[in-house]
């Protein structure tokens, strides 16, 4: 299971992500979708690692 919760990034210009929340189980199929600029690659670059922050899998902080 992969469990994201209250994330939010910022730069100090701009705000990128507020509050996104949700969970994903083992054998789950998702889309993620929306509008050019809305913070899908950015989402993804994070729970990648490759911008700062933590996400919760099985319960336990990354």
């Amino acid at each position: 299971m992969l469990c994201v919760k209250n994330v939010s990034l910022r730069l100090p210009e701009s705000r990128l992500l507020t509050n996104v929340n949700f969970t994903v189980d083992k054998g789950d199929i998702v889309t993620l979708m929306g509008p050019s600029g809305c913070g899908k690659s950015t989402l993804f670059s994070w729970m990648i690692g490759a911008l700062a922050g933590q996400f919760s899998c099985t319960g336990e902080l990354w």
